[in-house]
């Protein structure tokens, strides 16, 4: 276990230090490119503020389902909605630091568990919203699964699974 988180480890610092580029005609490049202590700690004030911020929208998409159709409320979960999308990249971020992963795998869980249940309403009210939320809690997958590939030991509870797939199912 613990040899394969190393390796894990030592496979994303490697990934952080290397960048690649196409050029016209599929002929690429790959160069390395340290990465500075400016960059990680931007890295770490994104996902931090991420983390910090990441229930205020849940709880905005989750909460006004129900209002969705009153115009000043729509607006609002539309912008909770952006604000997710353009998270991908720090989601992306979090996802290559294993004590991140850890630290927001509750946070993650909870949000996903939300985020499903408002697309039961979002379903039969506006299924662009709907569709969106879904997308939205791909990405977040990604970060429940980097989890259980560190912690191996570690298997999603049959009672969460069970409660993903019967809100999926409705």
């Amino acid at each position: 276990m613990d040899l394969l988180f190393k390796f894990y480890q030592e496979i994303l610092a490697l990934m952080n230090k290397r960048t690649s580029s196409l050029r016209g005609g599929g002929c690429g490049t790959f160069r390395m490119f340290p990465r500075t202590q400016e960059n990680l700690k931007s890295d770490i004030s994104d996902i931090e503020n991420f983390i910090n911020k990441f229930n205020h929208f849940v709880e905005i998409i989750f909460t006004k389902a129900a209002v969705a159709i009153n115009s000043i409320q729509s607006q609002e979960i539309m912008i909770a909605i952006q604000w997710f999308v353009f998270q991908e990249e720090i989601i992306y971020k979090l996802n290559k630091n294993p004590l991140n992963i850890i630290k927001s795998y509750n946070l993650i869980v909870e949000g996903i568990k939300k985020l499903l249940q408002s697309c039961l309403i979002y379903i039969r009210t506006d299924s662009f919203k709907c569709l969106y939320i879904l997308q939205l809690t791909t990405y977040l997958y990604k970060v429940i699964f980097s989890f259980h590939v560190i912690n191996s030991e570690t298997i999603l509870k049959v009672d969460l699974q069970k409660e993903f797939l019967d809100t999926s199912d409705d």
